[in-house]
């Protein structure tokens, strides 16, 4: 089958897929297509650029690739639209539903209450689920180009609906509720055994602090956040974006722990560190401690990012972009060391680079 014709048939497959072309330096033309089944049509394109299909197909944006010498590629992403699934049919949730339409979304509103489930209350509504929430995310089966918002303020809806979306692979989960409810929340899903880095992906309060007040409004605060999310990016005035290769990291993404101190108190050299993951090529990495990176970075017990500075080719911390090594002139110590679950794969390597790195706490 041509590359062409294949392209022709996605649309109404609803497959997804990345069409490579080189469009500078060595190989000129070449064409690959790549699609999450495993098909492959074409070639000459760089495997430098080919491997990068699965980030590439989760972004779900084109993008223009530089590899190495003079070589580009563009990435070009091909699939449906990505899915706005609102469990709890109050009015915000038309509101959303409507707003998202106009993105040319895809919108499903679950509810087991049929009462409020009717096509009359939810009109921007593509699809409408009568079930529990366990029933409804089960037959959504949502994906990484969907996001999930939990409207009900009960919870006997809210919890399973929550536990559900954190078990699939949506890009975004997102609870409305008071920061008294949200705590609450939060302690009742670890009751429930849901762990503490999963947690982390709930936005909640979800929303953008933009002082809405009406249902519209806290649809476009909701709304503008997804999309901040599914772009990599803070959510804040253009006009302050002076380091966008920093936004590029979503704070709340579900990080795989590669590296943990047990039995060494003091912790991970922070400097040893850095330099065992800028050599292992991650991108970004995010380090806990108890307390002790508090005191430089942010509130007490929360976790550092560091995303590297392609300007100096190290890591820096997301919070403050001058550089590490130039600010603190003292050793700085983590327990544990996190990174993008992508690089899953070679985990146990890149444990055992830290832990060469670090003789001491061997």
């Amino acid at each position: 089958m041509s590359l062409l014709r294949r392209l022709s048939e996605l649309h109404a497959s609803g497959e997804r897929g990345i069409l490579f072309t080189v469009v500078a330096g060595e190989g000129i033309g070449g064409k690959e297509l790549m699609l999450e089944t495993g098909e492959r049509i074409g070639g000459g394109v760089p495997g430098e650029a080919t491997g990068q299909f699965d980030g590439l197909v989760r972004r779900g944006r084109n993008k223009l690739l530089s590899l190495d010498g003079d070589t580009k590629v563009f990435a070009e992403w091909y699939g449906p639209p990505p899915r706005l699934f609102v469990y709890g049919a109050v009015d915000t949730a038309e509101s959303l539903c409507r707003a998202a339409k106009l993105l040319g979304w895809a919108t499903i509103v679950g509810d087991a209450r049929g009462m409020f489930l009717t096509p009359e209350r939810m009109p921007s509504a593509d699809v409408l689920i009568e079930k529990w929430p366990e029933e409804a995310i089960a037959e959504l089966a949502p994906d990484h180009q969907t996001a999930v918002v939990v409207l009900t303020h009960d919870d006997k809806f809210d919890e399973p609906a929550l536990k559900a979306a954190l078990a699939s692979e949506a890009f975004y989960v997102g609870a409305l509720g008071s920061r008294r409810t949200t705590e609450r929340r939060r302690g009742r899903l670890l009751e429930a055994g849901v762990a503490e880095e999963q947690l982390a992906r709930i936005m909640g309060p979800c929303g953008l602090d933009i002082g809405a007040d009406t249902q519209e409004e806290t649809a476009l605060a909701i709304l503008a956040e997804i999309l901040a999310v599914r772009a990599g990016r803070g959510g804040g005035p253009l006009r302050e974006s002076k380091n966008r290769w920093a936004q590029a990291i979503v704070r709340r993404r579900p990080w795989r722990m590669v590296a943990e101190v047990s039995d060494f108190d003091e912790g991970y050299d922070l400097e040893a560190v850095v330099s065992a993951l800028d050599a292992a090529g991650i991108e970004s990495f995010r380090a806990e401690s108890k307390g002790i990176l508090s005191k430089y970075f942010g509130k007490e017990g929360a976790p550092t990012i560091f995303v590297l500075d392609p300007a100096t080719g190290r890591h820096t911390p997301i919070e403050q972009y001058t550089p590490l090594y130039e600010r603190y002139g003292e050793t700085v110590h983590v327990q544990r060391v996190y990174v993008d679950p992508e690089r899953g794969d070679d985990a146990a390597a890149i444990a055992k680079r830290i832990a060469h790195a670090n003789p001491s706490a061997g």
